[in-house]
């Protein structure tokens, strides 16, 4: 499936004079609900590499967030997902550069707060009450 490019360009707002949420007014009522999105669903810890794949899924959901029918969201979701060709790690990543592994060597060792005495259970006598 080929990548969707779009042609930018560049509109001056300060020359017009004009605020930009009344230049702009749909800007404002997007953007606000995508950066929130994007904090509480990733935490911030988006990337770049996958800006193109979280907004497609941004765009799916805001299109569909007034639909009276909100089991159909699920319903429609699966049927597109059932109908694309299998999608694979580097058809969605931009930046391909491999990230060397920072898994540990070799046999790992307990950490040393952890290293302690068991205290035993005091709480668990085995002399019976009077």
């Amino acid at each position: 499936m080929p990548r969707k490019t779009f042609k930018l360009s560049k509109n001056n707002i300060k020359g017009s004079g004009l605020p930009a949420n009344v230049t702009l007014p749909a800007v404002h009522r997007v953007a606000s609900p995508l950066k929130r999105w994007l904090m509480g669903t990733y935490q911030g810890s988006y990337g770049v590499d996958h800006i193109e794949t979280y907004l497609d899924e941004f765009t799916f959901r805001f299109n569909r967030r007034r639909s009276p029918k909100r089991g159909l969201l699920f319903y429609r979701l699966m049927t597109l997902a059932a109908q694309a060709e299998p999608l694979h790690y580097e058809d969605i990543v931009q930046n391909r550069v491999s990230k060397p592994s920072t898994a540990p060597v070799g046999k790992r060792s307990r950490p040393k707060s952890l290293a302690i005495t068991n205290p035993g259970k005091p709480w668990r006598s085995t002399v019976p009450e009077p």
